[in-house]
């Protein structure tokens, strides 16, 4: 850690910090962030509150962002030649890609940095003992967002970070940190978040949420009322006693759905939902299926409503793996392929499967017009299918055009030996000559 702060600042640690860098820093005046000569931006409390918001206070952000982060961490990838669909064996790499540490798997990290992508806009990973320019690190740590702070800096962009734990400050510098970011069009360093980009939604959910525990706390709403003629006014125990052993005999889950007795000049009163609760019903159905839209998610992927017909799911489906699922592995592809992949061998490419989530038809359908014409090569329609590609071969790199135009009335009548020859002599008005001729032909 602190390689490049180190040597920026090596007569400061030389004479403060020695050997123990966290406890020199944490137990001295000197503020942490004069290493960066800048001041952190706060933001912390608000990644801690999307965080909050997405598990636990709002389950319909956490459904929506993991379904998202399963299907990301489910994308099969490989390690390839660059330029090309031949394998390339990395052993330190793919086993650091197996296991990223002694405590998580890397699926499981690619979980949870999707989960804070999605909440947050923004993913932290810690390279553990890597080199002095953050190459082939030992251990890779997903860190916790709301733990950092950024430090800017007017010519980097970034100038480290400050990672607070158990009331420590570490500073780590961009070299040993791979940073995750969905890019914010309103922000120069921070990322952007469902959660940020669509706040009214969860700040409505969450104030329902806290008034309907309110409510429950505070006795709820009477399904009914008894009432008498008589008034207890100036009989309050005998108003408390008929209380009690109405609750005895028809409250509580054990009584439900007895028949109540009554004696005396008493009736019972069924209260019903007022149209306010009706509305208010409708409007948090609706809330939930907005917060799901908002995060990419269709209602038929997430299981929230029936989708029309078979046609309808599978566009839903095809939507979400294309409009979601896509951006999201394509990002993470290339922050891993340029912060950690180049570190341990240049000739390697990160390459995600993406065919499941791209439409081969419907990407064939509207280049094949293209491809037929020579506009693109093999290899272009392939990647834009999410396939393989191969730049070292020849024939994959080159354009081709149909310029062989068969007469209706013969298609499908001709060997393919002779198919060039006829095609040019019916194109000069000859007839053609047609071995073994159909009957039609002969008798014309």
């Amino acid at each position: 850690m602190f390689n490049r702060l180190r040597r920026a600042t090596k007569s400061w640690f030389d004479e403060v910090v020695g050997n123990s860098p966290v406890s020199a820093i944490t137990g001295h005046a000197i503020p942490i962030e004069s290493l960066f000569n800048g001041t952190p931006i706060q933001k912390m409390a608000l990644w801690a509150h999307y965080l909050e918001a997405g598990t636990g206070k709002v389950w319909a952000a956490h459904k929506a962002a993991s379904i998202v982060a399963e299907a990301i961490a489910s994308t099969p990838w490989t390690l390839n030649r660059i330029g090309t669909t031949d394998p390339i064996k990395v052993p330190v790499l793919e086993e650091l890609m197996k296991w990223p540490n002694q405590s998580e798997t890397w699926r499981d990290m690619i979980y949870r940095t999707s989960m804070h992508l999605s909440l947050t806009g923004m993913g932290f990973w810690y390279k553990s003992e890597a080199t002095l320019k953050g190459d082939k690190p030992r251990e890779l740590y997903c860190l916790n967002p709301r733990r950092i702070r950024i430090i800017p800096d007017t010519r980097l962009g970034v100038a480290g970070y400050i990672y607070t734990v158990n009331g420590s400050q570490i500073p780590i510098d961009i070299e040993e940190m791979i940073m995750f970011r969905r890019p914010n069009p309103n922000h120069d360093y921070f990322g952007l978040g469902d959660i940020e980009a669509g706040a009214s939604l969860y700040e409505d959910a969450m104030n329902r949420g806290a008034r309907d525990e309110a409510f429950f706390k505070n006795g709820s709403h009477p399904n009914g009322i008894l009432i008498t003629k008589d008034g207890y006014t100036d009989q309050e125990d005998e108003f408390k006693r008929v209380k009690a052993r109405w609750q005895k005999e028809y409250g509580g889950k054990n009584n439900t759905g007895k028949l109540g007795w009554l004696s005396g000049d008493w009736r019972y009163e069924q209260m019903a939902f007022t149209n306010r609760d009706l509305q208010e019903l409708e409007r948090s159905q609706l809330n939930i299926e907005y917060i799901f839209l908002n995060q990419g998610v269709p209602l038929s992927v997430a299981g929230i409503r029936a989708a029309a017909n078979l046609a309808t799911a599978e566009v839903d489906d095809r939507r979400f793996k294309e409009y979601t699922v896509l951006p999201w592995i394509k990002r993470l592809e290339d922050s891993i392929q340029n912060d950690l992949v180049v570190g341990f061998d240049p000739r390697a490419q990160l390459v995600y499967n993406v065919k499941g989530l791209v439409s081969v038809g419907q990407v064939m359908t509207d280049l094949a017009p293209l491809f037929d014409r020579g506009g693109i090569t093999i290899n272009e329609m392939r990647q834009a299918a999410g396939l393989p590609v191969d730049k070292g071969n020849s024939a994959w790199e080159a354009c081709y055009i149909l310029n062989l135009y068969t007469p209706l009335d013969l298609a499908g009548i001709m060997p393919d030996a002779t198919q060039a020859a006829t095609t040019a002599a019916a194109i000069a008005g000859r007839s053609p000559k047609v071995p073994n001729p159909p009957a039609s032909v002969v008798s014309q």
